[in-house]
């Protein structure tokens, strides 16, 4: 199976498959294992918490609905609210660092940004048993400053929906598809 720049699979019309990616700003290469189904798929990510008022309400509606996402979170939040991670991975989501305080890491010293990335993975292992296995920046902010310091796959997003500054599920729920499309 093979990868096209969009992240399209082909080669493998249903299954499992193996490739060989490499980051081309590292030039380290991994062994990565995909999945190729012929459904159409939304991968639904969380940043910035966990948070002991929004956090329960949104892990009990997921369950309701068998939904697994990625929670991306700040270490200094995971601190206060272990017990909320721990929930996390106990329901089966994906565990992200987000960086321990949100600090935009480009404007940071390599070992300013080694020091955010480090103490999240270690906060997320502390309250729950394991590590993160996914990162996203703080704002998107990326350079190859930030992306030597990480040991897991840097993640951004297709659609941003900006539910913070519109707080209302209609609005985001159609922000989402609208704006979604093959291979986002």
């Amino acid at each position: 199976a093979t990868v096209n720049k969009n992240g399209k699979v082909t080669g493998k019309s249903n299954g499992t498959a193996y490739i060989k990616a490499t980051s081309k700003y590292t030039n380290k290469s991994v062994k990565c294992k995909v999945f190729v189904q012929n459904t159409k798929y939304i991968a639904i990510t969380f940043d910035d918490g966990p948070s002991a008022s929004y956090t329960p309400k949104l892990l009990d509606a997921l369950k309701d609905r068998d939904a697994k996402v990625t929670f991306f979170m700040l270490g200094e939040n995971v601190g206060y609210n272990p017990d909320l991670v721990k929930r996390m991975k106990a329901e089966g989501h994906e565990l992200g660092n987000h960086s321990y305080s949100h600090a935009d890491l480009t404007s940071l010293s390599k070992s300013g940004i080694q020091k955010e990335v480090n103490k999240t993975k270690e906060a997320i292992y502390d309250a729950c048993g394991a590590y993160p296995t996914v990162f996203r920046a703080p704002y998107g902010n990326l350079n190859d400053d930030v992306l030597s310091a990480l040991d897991t796959p840097s993640i951004y997003w297709s659609v941003d929906t900006l539910d913070w500054k519109h707080p209302n599920v209609k609005y985001v729920k159609n922000q989402i598809l609208k704006n979604a499309y093959d291979g986002a």
